[in-house]
């Protein structure tokens, strides 16, 4: 009985086997091509990626929670003119970007006179909406713009920040790194001037309250009697390069127990909130260092009276470029026969009530495929250093030139310099500046 019980055994895994082996091979003789049979455990082929499924789900939920927190699709927005007191709304087209990158959408329809606005299809956290130009142009700081979703849920925004930039810099604007809305471009005027526009979330619709972005010398009210204002703002360098914000304000009498807090925040940046102390008068001052890079990007000031009050919301305005305040001169420029080098003379004045600081990209060296070296020859004294205010500084630049002339960018400026001799004759120079 053993002996037989065996054999039934050995016979069973057999004849298993052997119909495993079979159902396969008709698998391959049925649907998959020759090419893409694997020999020898390595496919001959690379097959196609596959689709992304179950993304329908996460956006109706997330986590665990059986659908008690729910998401939804963008289904239409609404932009609200301030300027204009117009309201403009639109239905949403989800689309997928190709295997390239590239957004799908109808330019005829985005070009006519019903458009539509197309959602980057997965974009949650910062939520990315392709508009018509004219309707992302048209936005300005303090604009509002309301997300509604196929569940019912209205997502409301305010506008921070307008601009212009790049293609390449989708990655950055659109990055969901950040909480909020952009808005860009569809199609856009060219591949280096895509407006945008970006939002963040209003954090105050939910009390039923209008988040409003002040300008600079509003009167902020809070509670039944006190307000207070940024009156003033002031932008300059440190001795490193970093911007330095000056704020200066006034407020009414704090009570007992309460905080007036101030904080700055741009595209990337974020500062501490920082309590102010007004003196008797109800005056008070703070600075705060940001760095280098936030040149050009919008500043808001977020004011917060504790405990119990909501946020005010002011804009600063856009961080200049502190250079560009300068008066740059070349005042003289010779042949230094003992050295066999060029040698120009600058003048800088700084007609401005801040210093501002000069990196080593001040002056520029343009070689022939237009590309800047800041390695250029040798300056006198030396790059960097800080300009104080009403101050002129003179600079001194020798260099050894490569052409018999040579374009030199200061700044934001160019200069083109020629008239080199062939033989140190000790021949001035002559200068084009524009």
């Amino acid at each position: 009985g053993v002996l037989v019980a065996a054999l039934l055994i050995f016979l069973f895994f057999i004849f298993r086997g052997r119909a495993q082996r079979n159902g396969e091979q008709a698998v391959i003789e049925e649907g998959t091509p020759v090419s893409e049979i694997v020999a020898a455990g390595v496919p001959t082929s690379t097959p196609p990626l596959p689709e992304i499924t179950g993304v329908d789900d996460s956006l109706q939920t997330i986590g665990s929670l059986g659908g008690a927190l729910t998401i939804g699709r963008p289904s239409a927005i609404e932009l609200f003119y301030g300027h204009s007191e117009e309201t403009i709304a639109l239905a949403i087209d989800p689309s997928k970007p190709t295997p390239k990158g590239e957004l799908r959408y109808n330019e005829a329809a985005m070009l006519s006179d019903n458009p539509v606005a197309v959602w980057l299809f997965g974009t949650i956290l910062n939520y990315a909406i392709g508009v018509p130009d004219s309707m992302v142009r048209n936005l300005a700081v303090g604009d509002r713009i309301t997300l509604n979703t196929d569940t019912g849920a209205a997502l409301r925004f305010v506008v921070i920040e307008t601009g212009q930039g790049a293609n390449y810099e989708a990655g950055r604007l659109l990055s969901q790194n950040r909480l909020g809305l952009t808005l860009f471009a569809l199609p856009s005027i060219g591949e280096g001037d895509v407006s945008y526009a970006m939002a963040s979330y209003d954090v105050t619709h939910e009390e039923g309250l209008a988040q409003t972005v002040h300008e600079i010398g509003d009167n902020i009210a809070w509670g039944a009697t006190g307000e207070f204002r940024i009156a003033a703002v002031r932008f300059s360098n440190d001795v490193d390069g970093a911007i330095r914000i000056a704020i200066e304000g006034d407020s009414g009498m704090l009570r007992d127990g309460q905080s007036l807090l101030l904080s700055l925040t741009t595209r990337h940046e974020q500062t501490t909130a920082v309590p102010l102390t007004p003196d008797e008068h109800g005056n008070w001052q703070m600075s705060f260092i940001l760095p280098e890079s936030v040149t050009g990007q919008t500043v808001l000031a977020e004011l917060r009276v504790l405990p119990g009050n909501v946020p005010h919301v002011v804009h600063l305005g856009d961080v200049p470029r502190l250079t560009d305040q300068l008066e740059v001169e070349i005042t003289a420029s010779w042949w230094d026969a003992e050295r066999n080098l060029a040698v120009f003379a600058i003048s800088i004045h700084n007609p401005g009530e801040d210093p501002v600081y000069l990196g080593t990209d001040f002056i520029q060296y343009l070689t022939e495929g237009g590309d800047a070296d800041e390695r250029f020859g040798q300056i006198t004294p030396r790059l960097p250093t800080l300009i104080n205010p009403g101050e002129t500084r003179g600079l001194t630049v020798s260099f050894l030139p490569q052409a018999l002339s040579v374009q030199v960018q200061i700044n934001s400026d160019l200069w083109e310099i020629s008239g080199f001799p062939n033989s140190p004759t000790g021949q001035h120079l002559t200068n084009d500046g524009s």
